[in-house]
């Protein structure tokens, strides 16, 4: 696919257009890993790292998400993982917390490979405050185990 035609796709992308994008597992892992997604995901992430901030919040989701679920059947991470995340946090952390705890779960790459976030000091505070409180007042176990599992992650970014 040319950059012309990745570029098209970003620009126009809808719902519709999902099924392009999405993690289309065979139920294989490492080398026998397959997805007929994978190819394009991949360059169409890489292509657009340069104008991340201008691509629709719905495609960084969208890519991010699909992204960091191969890392289970393919025991890594697209190494810019973390600039989608950190999009994501950046723009509506509020909405978007729970894909980037979510996406930490798929396994040790994913986990590390969107730790490596960089956000602002006041937005990882925002974070960790959110994250002691809903913490002390939940009672979703679910949320409550994802949030403990990245609490010192937030806490340290917000000391940095």
């Amino acid at each position: 696919m040319t950059d012309k035609e990745l570029q098209i796709f970003a620009n126009n992308y809808k719902p519709t257009d999902f099924s392009k994008i999405r993690y289309d597992w065979n139920g294989k892992f490492g080398h026998e890993f397959q997805d007929p997604n994978y190819e394009f995901r991949m360059a169409l992430c890489q292509f657009l790292i340069p104008q991340i901030d201008k691509i629709s919040i719905e495609l960084v989701r969208d890519l991010f998400v699909e992204t960091a679920k191969t890392s289970k059947a393919t025991f890594s991470i697209y190494l810019n993982i973390h600039i989608y995340a950190q999009e994501l946090l950046r723009r509506d952390w509020e909405k978007y917390l729970l894909d980037y705890l979510e996406a930490g779960t798929y396994g040790m790459d994913s986990y590390i490979g969107i730790g490596r976030i960089e956000i602002e000091k006041e937005t990882a505070q925002s974070i960790f405050d959110y994250m002691t409180t809903t913490l002390r007042t939940s009672t979703n176990q679910y949320m409550n185990k994802l949030m403990k599992g990245f609490l010192p992650r937030f806490q340290w970014l917000a000391s940095k």
